[in-house]
């Protein structure tokens, strides 16, 4: 869902690779990882390989509000 909305906003392009921290992030004081180190991924590899450090990536690049209205 956030995929979607990152695209349509235009702040994803699907040529592009994004980073993905080496598998792992922190977010307010969480740390999630990937079941695998990955450097950069588009997102089409984003979804195919799972990559959460991915997802949480490009969903970061849309304005909190949209990820609340999604969320609810």
């Amino acid at each position: 869902m956030f995929l979607a909305e990152a695209i349509d906003e235009g702040k994803v392009s699907f040529k592009r690779k994004y980073y993905c921290g080496d598998g792992k992030i922190v977010i307010d004081g969480v740390k999630i990882r990937d079941h695998k180190k990955f450097k950069f991924l588009t997102p089409y590899e984003i979804i195919v390989q799972s990559s959460n450090v991915g997802a949480i990536t490009l969903a970061l690049k849309l304005r909190s509000e949209k990820i609340l209205q999604q969320a609810v």
